[in-house]
């Protein structure tokens, strides 16, 4: 509504965007700057990486493909890009960390302010990878429930072919002539059952996913140590306009997501 009269008395001088930012590199080290854009891309990397690990996980719970090598592409490609979220959140929280330890008066409340959304849409980019985690969790383990269930099925399809080898070979041994030639047949005839190959390729299946499990589940415990140092650091920070904005931007969130 006011996009008309905000021109009047800035002349040809663009203003800069953000609003802030001739305050900040004036009254701060520019290394101040420098670390939050650094830590601005880092957030959106995590981000976009989540919603790529959402998909690949959504993929991998409809995907209805027998092809062994596909079913495998998917699971590592979840467990490459979770390995690559981590390492960025990581490398983003010692960055926060820095980033808390400049001495920020009341001179700098635009970069105070600066400093803590950083800080708010990092715990929550890294929120939303601790729940994207959990879902690759949960659908691995439906996964390997899958496996182990068609690991017992070979076995059993296994033993009921040798079963009937034996009892095949059995009465083939016992008949001559022309008897014997057609139960040779027969015998030839039998469903084929699994492999040696088969079972040990679906035994190294259900052994890769309980390690990816493991992995999983460890990177999870690893986020929980992480939200616990941010909280520390808000803590210790204790900032009268972080609260404000925070309250103002918690209560903007749930009228948007009434």
């Amino acid at each position: 509504t006011g996009s008309g009269g905000g021109g009047g008395g800035s002349g040809s001088r663009k203003t800069p965007l953000p609003l802030y930012r001739d305050e900040v590199s004036n009254s701060l080290p520019p290394e101040f700057e420098k670390l939050t854009n650094k830590i601005g891309i880092q957030i959106f990397k995590i981000n976009s990486n989540v919603t790529a690990i959402q998909k690949l996980v959504s993929l991998s719970s409809s995907s209805n493909t027998s092809a062994k090598a596909a079913a495998q592409d998917w699971s590592k490609r979840i467990n490459d890009l979770i390995e690559t979220t981590r390492e960025l959140v990581k490398d983003a929280t010692t960055d926060i960390k820095q980033l808390s330890t400049f001495p920020l008066g009341p001179a700098n409340g635009a970069a105070k302010l600066t400093q803590g959304k950083l800080q708010r849409d990092f715990q929550a980019a890294a929120l939303q990878f601790q729940r994207v985690q959990k879902e690759a969790v949960a659908t691995t383990r439906a996964k390997l429930e899958q496996d182990k269930q068609k690991e017992r099925q070979m076995l059993k399809s296994r033993n009921s072919q040798q079963l009937l080898i034996d009892a095949e070979e059995s009465d083939r041994a016992s008949a001559t002539g022309a008897e014997g030639g057609l139960q040779a047949e027969a015998l030839d005839l039998l469903p084929e059952g699994p492999t040696q190959a088969d079972l040990e390729y679906q035994e190294s299946l259900i052994t890769s996913r309980e390690a990816e499990i493991r992995e999983i589940e460890s990177g999870v415990q690893e986020l929980n140590e992480i939200f616990r140092d941010l909280g520390n650091i808000v803590q210790e920070q204790g900032g009268m306009i972080d609260n404000i904005e925070f309250n103002i931007n918690s209560i903007a969130e749930n009228t948007a997501g009434a």
